[in-house]
C-alpha cells in the first residue's frame, strides 16, 4: 500500500475485498461494510453480472442509510430486473423522504417511460416543476410532453428551460425541431446554429440544421451541415436521406446514386432501384414533382425532440 492506514482500515479493506472477489452475498460476507460500502461492493457485483446479489447489497445500503442515490440505485436495479412494482415502490418511497430530489424524479419519469405510461410521467414532471422551477425539471417536462404529442407546450418549458441556461444544447436543439415543425424556419436555423456551435459533436444539432436550411431553401448548407451529421454518424439513416434531398433540389447527381445505394444499405434494403429517379427524370428535376421525396422513405423526414439527452436511462450511482 502506497499510504498508511491503521490496522483497523486495512482490516476493512480485506474484508470489502474478500466479498468483491467472492462475488458472496452482502448481507453474509461484509458485516463491517456500511453505507458506501455497500454501494460499492453492489457496484462490483452489478458490474460482475450478479444482479441478485447487488440487490442485496443495495437493499442494505438504504437500510443502513437513506439518501436520494441509495434510493435511486435500489430502483435502479429493481428496473434492470423487470420488476417495475418494486421499482416505483422504492422511488416513491424516497421521495417521501426527499420530495424535492433530482435523482428520484428522473428514476421515476425513466420508470414511467420505460413501460410507455408517458402521462404519468407528465403528471410526475409537472409536479416536480412545481417543487422546484429549475432546469432539470423543465428539461424532462418538455421531452415528456414532446413524446406525447403536446409539442407547442413542450417548447414552452425548452424556452424556460433556456431562460435558465441558455447555453443548453440538448433544449436549443429540441426547440428548433419544434421551431422548424411550425414554419419558424429562420428562428429554428438561428437557434440550431447556436447549438452546433456550443456542441459540433452532437449529430441532432446537425441534423435540425440542415433540415431547417432546406425548409428556407439553402440547399448548400443544408448539405453541409448533413455531410457533418454524416462524419459523427455514416449509418443516420435520416441525415442521409435529408442530404440527398437537397441535393435532388440542386440537381445534384454527382453522388446521387452512391447515396441512394448507400442509404438502401443502411436500412437494409436488397435492392436500391425502386429508390432511384430514373435518368429521364432527372432531366426534368426542376420539376415541382420531383422535388417531393415520393419515393424515399418518407417517415425519416419527420422531426424527432432529442429526447435522448435528457438522461432518460438512469445509471448506477456511486
Amino acid at each position: 500500500l502506497c499510504v498508511l492506514v491503521s490496522m483497523v482500515e486495512f482490516f476493512y479493506f480485506i474484508v470489502f475485498a474478500t466479498c468483491a472477489t467472492f462475488h458472496t452475498s452482502c448481507s453474509a460476507t461484509c458485516p463491517l461494510a456500511v453505507d458506501r460500502r455497500y454501494t460499492k461492493a453492489g457496484l462490483q457485483l452489478h458490474n460482475q453480472n450478479k444482479p441478485l446479489e447487488s440487490l442485496e447489497c443495495f437493499e442494505m445500503a438504504v437500510s443502513d442509510n437513506q439518501t436520494p442515490t441509495t434510493f435511486q440505485n435500489l430502483a435502479t436495479i429493481h428496473m434492470s430486473l423487470g420488476n417495475w412494482n418494486a421499482a416505483e415502490k422504492t422511488v416513491e418511497e424516497g421521495l417521501q423522504i426527499f420530495p424535492k430530489s433530482t435523482e428520484l424524479h428522473q428514476s421515476h419519469i425513466t420508470l414511467f417511460f420505460a413501460q410507455k405510461r408517458y402521462f404519468e410521467a407528465v403528471k410526475t414532471a409537472r409536479s416536480w416543476v412545481t417543487l422546484s422551477d429549475t432546469l432539470e425539471p423543465n428539461i424532462y417536462l418538455a421531452s415528456t410532453l414532446f413524446e406525447t404529442g403536446n409539442k407547442m407546450e413542450s417548447l414552452v418549458y425548452y424556452e424556460r428551460a433556456l431562460k435558465i441556461n441558455p447555453n443548453h444544447v440538448p433544449s436549443l436543439v429540441n426547440a428548433a425541431v419544434i421551431y422548424n415543425a411550425n414554419g419558424e424556419h429562420s428562428k429554428a436555423l438561428s437557434i440550431a446554429t447556436k447549438g452546433v456551435k456550443i456542441d459540433p459533436n452532437l449529430l441532432e444539432g446537425h441534423v435540425v440544421l440542415g433540415a431547417a436550411a432546406i425548409s428556407i431553401g439553402r440547399y448548400e448548407d443544408a448539405i453541409v451541415s448533413l455531410e457533418n451529421a454524416l462524419k459523427i454518424n455514416p449509418d443516420h439513416s435520416q441525415s442521409k436521406c435529408k442530404l440527398i434531398n437537397a441535393r435532388r433540389h440542386l440537381c445534384d447527381w454527382k453522388y446521387y446514386e452512391d447515396d441512394v445505394n448507400d442509404l438502401a444499405r443502411i436500412l437494409k434494403i436488397e435492392s436500391a432501384n425502386k429508390l432511384l429517379i430514373s435518368a429521364e427524370n432527372r432531366q426534368q428535376c426542376n420539376s415541382p414533382w420531383n422535388l417531393l421525396f415520393f419515393d424515399l422513405p418518407i417517415e425519416l423526414l419527420r422531426e424527432t425532440a432529442y429526447i435522448n439527452s435528457q438522461k432518460l436511462v438512469i445509471s448506477l450511482a456511486e
